[in-house]
């Protein structure tokens, strides 16, 4: 066998020639890659091993077989874009004390915008007044980055009361009352759409402190009982607020409220047997003092208005005026407008009409002779009827009665606890005017019967106000028929007020007597033993485990 290995092939031990094998190459990552302009913000090079790319963006190996081909195939990716995307919006270690600066003052002009919007708000201002404070800020504080960033017109405060503070603050309102005990105040109105919307305010627990809260605005189609009860009902059901937690309900008097049968105020005792109905005491003060004065003849209130008109749209006249109050010595206090309703307002128009009375007459009695107008002359025969001052001297002692009951419940601090002691007090001095000491001192106040003219004083002995009383003292200013009919008018006044508080005030209602309990000067006069009356009628308020803590001697 030859030897000879020149031949064009090898051969194997089996005789075969075999084929030229190829080299596998394995590509590398290379340095240089990170230094294009495509890949260099994303791309590092791998622990994994040699043979592959790391993305810095999407935090995955790459194999690299086909080179920049495989990294540019990544690069397209829908998923590395977004990435990109995402870590664009991200600053670097190095841009983070200015971007923390950046954000604080963007923060600071969010807050500045809805501080804005809230005052508008807060204050009841046009809303258009939004376009200039902005602009009044800048021009004040002109070293400020802060001001200079605000932007706060009528559409975007608008959109801030409506869709962040109103969110916000109705959402908060919610969870307290989820939580803790309420009442609920309700009311009808109409827009100027023709629209009857049902008013809830809430009065409960707000940072420790008791508040009333708008709570929301029902629109309804008919204000029946059910109607109402209704609507109501599902509103705290949405809201997951425990209606029966109510504790009191108050309304204005009208029947489909506060009706004895079948009212909004029936349905909700049905459903809380609890419930403390109570009515709109401010509203009720304002209608005794209203059906009262219907009592007294009509010139008064009309030489009130016609004396007002007749001096409202002439600067000439109340020039001409100030001379006359300068010759008698009074005040130079314009002359006020009795509200259209007659109510609590006129207090003050009778007060400033006093004030005024002998610069009137005799600015009327030159006006008379000057001008000739029938106005001027029906003003001046009031002005000279000797009882128009006697109606004026009485409206005004006797009308504060109802102003500070009615300012009393006006109060921002809770006077539900003095309000038996008041009424009962305004009461029982209306009483002893007309009634005989000795059946209003004597007799319980629930059951006096305001309108027996059995227990009536003397028309002489009625008392009618200290100036009533000291212009009555010149008999020869008056004829005798005139003061007879005007005690009568006055005893018709008393008589009306007595009435219509009783009908309105529960004076018979022991609640409104428990509450006394918690004014401070029945308890450090210790005067009372124990609440547990108090707590008897609201059971829910306080737990078993409570309810000796509470009383005087129960410990802390």
């Amino acid at each position: 066998m030859s030897s000879d290995t020149s031949g064009s092939g090898y051969e194997t031990p089996t005789g075969v020639p075999s084929k030229k094998q190829k080299r596998k190459y394995s590509q590398k990552y290379s340095k240089s890659w990170e230094n294009d302009e495509e890949f260099k913000k994303c791309l590092k090079s791998s622990k994994k091993s040699a043979n592959f790319a790391y993305c810095g963006v999407c935090k995955v190996d790459l194999t690299i077989q086909a080179g920049k081909t495989d990294l540019r195939k990544h690069a397209n990716s829908k998923k590395h874009k977004e990435n990109c995307v995402v870590v664009s919006r991200q600053p670097s270690v190095f841009d983070m004390p200015g971007s923390i600066r950046k954000q604080k003052e963007t923060d600071a002009v969010k807050t500045g915008e809805i501080r804005i919007a809230s005052f508008v708000a807060e204050h009841d201002l046009p809303f258009t007044v939004v376009e200039h404070i902005p602009k009044l800020i800048q021009a004040i504080c002109t070293d400020s980055e802060i001001a200079k960033q605000l932007k706060c017109g009528r559409t975007k405060a608008t959109a801030i009361v409506k869709n962040v503070c109103g969110l916000e603050s109705i959402s908060s309102l919610i969870q307290c009352l989820q939580q803790f005990k309420f009442s609920l105040i309700v009311d009808e109105s109409t827009d100027k759409g023709c629209v009857k919307h049902l008013c809830l305010i809430a009065r409960t627990m707000m940072n420790e402190d008791i508040q009333d809260c708008f709570l929301g605005l029902i629109p309804v189609q008919d204000g029946s009982a059910d109607v109402l009860h209704a609507n109501i009902v599902n509103f705290f059901e949405e809201n997951n607020i425990p209606y029966k937690n109510m504790l009191g309900f108050a309304t204005d008097g009208a029947n489909a409220m506060l009706g004895p049968h079948h009212s909004l105020s029936s349905l909700l005792k049905n459903d809380i047997p609890r419930l403390l109905i109570m009515k709109c005491i401010c509203h009720s003060y304002a209608l005794c003092a209203s059906y009262a004065c219907l009592k007294l003849p009509r010139g008064i209130e009309d030489l009130a208005r016609d004396v007002y008109s007749y001096f409202s749209c002439s600067p000439k006249r109340q020039g001409t005026f100030q001379e006359f109050q300068e010759f008698v010595q009074a005040k130079p206090h314009k002359l006020l407008h009795p509200c259209q309703t007659r109510w609590l307002s006129l207090e003050s128009v009778v007060s400033r009409l006093l004030e005024q009375y002998n610069a009137l007459r005799l600015y009327f009695t030159d006006a008379v002779v000057s001008e000739r107008l029938l106005a001027c002359e029906n003003i001046l025969q009031k002005l000279n009827d000797p009882t128009t001052k006697l109606y004026l001297q009485f409206l005004e002692y006797v009308l504060p009665f109802f102003n500070m009951l009615n300012k009393q419940m006006q109060s921002e601090s809770p006077q539900i606890h003095i309000l038996r002691k008041s009424v009962i007090r305004s009461y029982t001095t209306i009483l002893e005017c007309y009634l005989q000491d000795d059946y209003a001192q004597n007799t319980p106040v629930e059951t006096i019967n305001p309108r027996d003219p059995h227990n009536f004083k003397e028309l002489d002995s009625m008392y009618l106000g200290v100036a009533v009383e000291m212009s009555l003292s010149q008999p020869h200013l008056f004829p005798q028929q005139a003061v007879q009919q005007f005690k009568l008018r006055c005893l018709d006044f008393l008589i009306e007020a007595a009435v219509q508080i009783s009908k309105r005030f529960p004076m018979q209602n022991e609640t409104f007597k428990h509450l006394e309990a918690l004014d401070p000067a029945v308890v450090k006069e210790k005067s009372i033993q124990t609440l547990a009356p108090l707590m008897m009628n609201f059971p829910s308020l306080v737990s078993d485990e409570k309810r000796q803590k509470l009383t005087p001697n129960g410990g802390s």
